[in-house]
């Protein structure tokens, strides 16, 4: 089975050897076309997502009290609302129970503008 495919693979690569340039010059072409058309494309396949909101984390050491965790938590959230361009802050405290969450173990506060 390989000498077969050795007497199909060896021709052909004596052929594309010997028209080298015309072959890199091909693809130097489809390339610039594919740029040239993807530069055209528009913005469509990128959504500019402008929700508003932030999250950012309160990571406290591990171990950390229930109480600690509300204080630390209610703390950012006086510190967020300071600026007048927050409308709401939501905190959590915790992990959830599927290891696919995005967020890390400690508590996530979510502002909105």
């Amino acid at each position: 089975m390989m000498s077969k495919l050795q007497s199909w693979y060896q021709p052909l690569l004596q052929k594309a050897i010997r028209i080298k340039y015309i072959i890199v010059g091909v693809t130097v072409g489809i390339f610039a076309i594919a740029i040239f058309f993807f530069s055209r494309m528009g913005g469509e396949f990128i959504p500019q997502l402008q929700e508003g909101d932030y999250a950012f984390h309160c990571i406290l050491p591990q171990g950390s009290s229930l109480n600690q965790s509300i204080e630390t938590s209610m703390q950012a959230s006086r510190i967020i609302k300071q600026f007048e361009e927050v409308k709401m802050v939501v905190g959590k405290t915790g992990a959830a129970e599927v290891p696919t969450d995005p967020m890390p173990r400690r508590q996530p506060i979510l502002w909105s503008f």
